[in-house]
């Protein structure tokens, strides 16, 4: 497949009404920066939109739209977990990530996703993030010993390991690296990885450097992403507000 074939348009970042069947229409698309909407995709067919619609070409595979975000294997891991249509919260999440920022936006916003359960935030997150590393990826030499890229916290180990459980089924055939980084599992030898999927107590063994756990430290150098799942939950842990204040000096944080 070739490499950088595609340069992200620039794109406004705007929000996406829901509506209780989930229904996408671009003209009501609302804009956080611009006075008018911006067509993503123009639905013609009132076809519904589609993941598949936005692949990278790869021999007889082609997009639909003229802005192809997603490789083939990632595409077909969704397909296989019979997911295909894209709903408000995913779009919302591709445009804030997968389009370049406007010049005159000074600092990279947060993007805080509200939605019903079942509305698809996890695939909302972990869908951008897993192609994000894999455009990473693809510019680096193959033996690079990868520092994270991405951050997600949780604030239950039942919710970590169900996050992390749905992203190694998304990141199947990739070359993207998942560790889980949660109490009651076996600690991670190798912190040198692309997505970390995180409970505040076992992160922290590997990240505050009083702490005295004896674990290698993982360097978030090259962190971009910040993602807090249920942040309404999570805005009460003292303890994680201390390493966000930590973290937020040298990452670029998106919520959800």
């Amino acid at each position: 497949m070739a490499r950088n074939f595609y340069k992200a348009p620039k794109c406004q970042y705007q929000g996406v009404p829901e509506g209780n069947k989930f229904d996408f229409n671009s003209e009501e698309l609302n804009m956080a920066y611009r006075d008018t909407s911006v067509k993503l995709y123009q639905n013609d067919d009132e076809e519904s939109l589609k993941f598949q619609h936005f692949i990278k070409p790869c021999k007889d595979q082609k997009p639909k739209t003229s802005i192809p975000f997603f490789d083939v294997q990632l595409i077909n891991n969704l397909n296989n977990m019979d997911i295909t249509e894209i709903r408000p919260s995913q779009i919302a999440t591709m445009m804030v990530t997968l389009f370049e920022a406007p010049e005159e936006v000074q600092r990279t916003p947060d993007l805080l996703c509200v939605s019903s359960t079942g509305s698809g935030k996890t695939l909302a997150y972990l869908v951008p993030m897993i192609q994000k590393c894999m455009d990473k990826i693809y510019g680096l030499p193959t033996k690079a010993h990868r520092k994270p890229m991405v951050l997600i916290f949780s604030y239950t180990k039942t919710l970590v390991e169900n996050i992390f459980q749905i992203a190694k089924k998304l990141s199947k055939g990739t070359n993207v690296k998942i560790e889980l980084i949660a109490g009651n599992t076996k600690f991670i030898e190798d912190t040198f990885f692309d997505i970390g999927i995180c409970s505040v107590g076992r992160f922290k063994n590997y990240f505050d450097d009083n702490h005295g756990s004896g674990n290698s430290q993982i360097d978030i150098s090259w962190l971009k992403y910040l993602i807090i799942d249920e942040a309404d939950a999570m805005v009460s842990d003292q303890e994680f507000r201390k390493i966000l204040e930590k973290m937020k000096k040298q990452a670029v944080s998106y919520f959800f």
